[in-house]
């Protein structure tokens, strides 16, 4: 195991460099000004520090080694601590205060329990790593219920070629669903083809749609296919389909009903072998029965519909969403992120996110592009609007009174379990309820 040392005793850090070494411990050593080079440097198992002691105010080199790495172990070791002085230290992230020198059984005992620990965070690591392989589903990751009913409505949707609705707030990833249908289909070696209804203006939409002849037009030189047979024998994505007008409906319900397309300007009809997805936010059934959306043109769209849930409906999926969206984000802009502080958990976990998964996604990318280390911390997230957000203080209470009751339960749970190291059965006495009624609200919060 590697060890860093940063002793002010020479003496010390000499006894400990031969009896680590003596047990094929890597040892290095730093004084305080070089000790978060490096511990960035070559990040070490474990730190064996003997500064000052802390007292009620101010950082000492403790707190700014934890900033530098929040999962670092760090151990104490002093002449003189006092009960009160160690548990100050404890509090402010020490693994545990030893006198100096540390009696030889004491230190290899924490030593041990410290790769106990480094092989337990590994093993979960990985089982982290083998779930989210299991809930990552066409660049789509999620684990809860409603979640995993969309992914295998899609696999068994994607078999047959009929035409699919799929509505979902901004942001919830209604084109990789669509992107899905099309790896998982018939039409896999067909092209895809995606057109946003609502960034064409409507005088252009007709040409966009069907194609236009050379000289159907002023600035028409030449013969140009539509996006229908653009997509032949692939797929069409019609999104924001709610914001095509009336007179342009009628026409597009006549191609899907005949499967062919008369380019503007021409007369001769094209034949094309095209499956339509469409996809909107807005409610098209409300749309019908006001009259802006055609009735026939929606039950030839709508044969099957996949409703993407919001965010804040899936709320158990965003550890696991958060974490992947990092590691894309991480890669490729090149940073060692390696993930999110507790704090940060909860100021996600407290925000209603109305941009749903887009906005998580761009947030994760702002705080990693900010994160002057390999932690995202509560500082570096930007400025989260919307009724749930929380301060920025790492103290979370007070909580803002407009808070929901459930995200005040979530934070409190993930503090507490946090004070108890992840351990289930002190969290469950400290909050003074059951264990299983603390697993439940766990699963619930995707804690």
């Amino acid at each position: 195991m590697r060890v860093l040392l940063v002793l002010s005793d020479p003496a010390l850090g000499a006894q400990l460099t031969e009896l680590l070494g003596a047990e094929a411990h890597i040892v290095a050593t730093a004084g305080p000004a070089d000790a978060v080079e490096r511990l960035r440097a070559d990040p070490p198992a474990l730190v064996l520090l003997d500064e000052a002691r802390p007292g009620p105010e101010g950082r000492g080199l403790l707190e700014v080694l934890r900033e530098a790495d929040p999962g670092i172990d760090l151990i104490l070791l002093s002449t003189a601590w006092s009960p009160e002085e160690a548990v100050v230290a404890i509090r402010r992230g020490a693994l545990d205060c030893l006198p100096a020198p540390p009696d030889r059984t004491v230190l290899f005992a924490r030593i041990a329990a410290v790769e106990e620990r480094r092989a337990r965070r590994a093993r979960t690591a990985e089982m982290r790593r083998e779930r989210q392989a299991l809930a990552e589903f066409h660049g789509m990751v999620g684990e809860s219920p409603r979640m995993l009913e969309v992914f295998s409505l899609t696999e068994r949707v994607a078999k047959h070629d009929t035409g699919v609705l799929v509505t979902g707030e901004t942001g919830t990833g209604k084109e990789r669903i669509a992107r899905a249908l099309h790896t998982l289909g018939v039409r896999d070696r067909g092209p895809f083809v995606a057109c946003n209804c609502a960034a064409i203006p409507d005088t252009l939409l007709e040409a966009e749609f069907f194609g236009h002849e050379r000289g159907a037009f002023t600035g028409a030189e030449k013969r140009r296919k539509g996006l229908f047979e653009q997509a032949s024998g692939g797929i069409l994505l019609l999104d924001e389909i709610g914001e095509l007008p009336l007179s342009l409906q009628a026409k597009l319900l006549r191609v899907l009903s005949t499967a062919r397309v008369v380019r503007l300007g021409g007369d001769a009809e094209v034949p094309v072998d095209v499956r339509v997805v469409s996809a909107t936010h807005r409610d098209l059934r409300a749309m019908v029965a006001e009259g802006l959306f055609r009735a026939d043109l929606y039950y030839r769209l709508a044969i099957v519909e996949i409703v993407l849930p919001p965010l804040r409906e899936r709320m158990e999926d965003l550890p696991l969403l958060s974490r992947h969206l990092l590691d894309l984000i991480a890669r490729r802009l090149g940073k060692p992120v390696r993930g999110l502080s507790r704090e940060a958990q909860l100021r996600l976990a407290a925000h209603d996110r109305p941009g749903n998964v887009r906005e998580l996604e761009n947030v994760l990318e702002r705080a990693t592009v900010s994160a002057t280390r390999d932690f995202i911390g509560v500082e570096d997230l930007p400025a989260l609007g919307g009724r749930h957000s929380l301060p920025l203080a790492r103290n979370l209470t007070p909580w803002p009174l407009d808070l929901s009751l459930e995200a005040v339960e979530r934070a409190h749970i993930a503090r507490v379990l946090r004070r108890n190291d992840g351990n289930r059965i002190a969290t469950a006495r400290d909050l003074r309820i059951s264990r299983s009624a603390l697993y439940d609200k766990l699963k619930r919060y995707g804690l």
